[in-house]
């Protein structure tokens, strides 16, 4: 059985259920994705102390974002990551960056189910996580 992978990337997201990114279609991630679209993502912010860090865990299916779609998958990056006027403009008119021979695709990732982390329990003195569903069964 191959290993899965874990991957950090930079998002953009629409509410908590579509999440964009763009990756070389040669990366290992990008091709499991080919293979298999089912994904694991996990959300938190790293500059927390443990103690302090929250989490959002989600259960997805990812694909490469379609031709008809792709505009709007890029602007809503572009007005995530760039940081001005002119910036935005030529980010959004990059659409040929992410089709054709580009080595470049943007994908997205739908949730089918998220959780957060709920209150700590104890078992036996010891403190256990707990997850909270906020989508899904």
């Amino acid at each position: 059985m191959p290993f899965s992978i874990s991957t950090p990337l930079y998002f953009a997201s629409v509410g908590a259920r579509r999440f964009y990114w763009y990756s070389p279609k040669k990366t290992k991630h990008s091709q499991n994705i080919a293979q298999n679209p089912r994904v694991a993502i996990t959300l938190f912010d790293s500059r927390e102390i443990p103690e302090r860090v929250d989490a959002v865990y989600i259960k997805a299916r990812a694909r490469v974002v379609k031709q008809k779609e792709l505009a709007v998958a890029i602007a809503i990056m572009g007005k995530k990551y760039c940081h001005s006027k002119m910036q935005l403009k030529a980010f959004v008119e990059s659409r040929t960056d992410f089709t054709g021979s580009s080595p470049l695709r943007m994908y997205v990732a739908v949730a089918q189910y998220l959780w957060v982390l709920g209150p700590n329990k104890k078992y036996h003195d010891k403190y256990v996580d707990s997850r909270e569903t906020v989508i899904g069964p």
